[in-house]
């Protein structure tokens, strides 16, 4: 091969390489997100409650992957570590065997390995807020006593959070404290069943 063909083939090359590194999209560093129990231990008292937190259903906006902030904005380079419905169902099984001092408090599928296990069933209508406004949340839930054939308590709770910004981490806080606020509801529809 002569020197004018390889420098030819040479230069074909690196030009290639550098095309297809003009190509590729710039690397996107995500921050992940996830909900975090606020309740307090009740001291001195225990509990055999068993209660079975079933998955929680999420308006369609709110499955995906990324954080939903107020607006509805999409924070593209902001995600939920574990999907924020798992992370729901995560943080309610949390505050409520704080709020209950049970050690009976699971996530499903976990309550048929528990006797007399309550079923609690949450599906959220609306979680969205306004830029350094509030948060607001509606949510339809359900308790049931395993075996029986329809819900012992239906409920519609409607929750309202200040935002101090339209940051991620503002709009993860509002949800935390929203969900304490949702389990201390079905804390004391639990502690005091039909």
């Amino acid at each position: 091969m002569n020197a004018s063909v390889l420098s030819s083939t040479l230069l074909a090359g690196c030009l290639a390489v550098l095309g297809i590194q003009g190509c590729r999209s710039p690397q996107v560093d995500f921050t992940y997100h996830q909900l975090h129990p606020l309740a307090q231990a009740q001291p001195g008292s225990h509990s055999t409650l068993a209660v079975e937190v079933l998955p929680v259903r999420l308006p369609g906006m709110l499955r995906r992957p990324q954080v939903v902030l107020p607006g509805p904005t999409v924070a593209d380079s902001h995600r939920w570590a574990n999907g924020l419905e798992q992370d729901v169902q995560r943080v309610l099984v949390e505050n409520l065997a704080l709020l209950l001092s049970s050690d009976f408090v699971v996530a499903y599928p976990s309550g048929d390995q528990l006797k007399g296990v309550w079923r609690i069933q949450l599906d959220v209508e609306q979680w969205d807020g306004q830029p350094a406004g509030f948060m607001d949340f509606r949510a339809t839930w359900m308790i049931q006593k395993a075996g029986d054939g329809a819900p012992s308590i239906i409920r519609k709770s409607r929750l309202r959070e200040p935002l101090k910004d339209a940051s991620p981490a503002a709009t993860v806080a509002a949800q935390d404290r929203i969900l304490l606020a949702l389990a201390k509801e079905l804390a004391v529809e639990l502690n005091n069943p039909n």
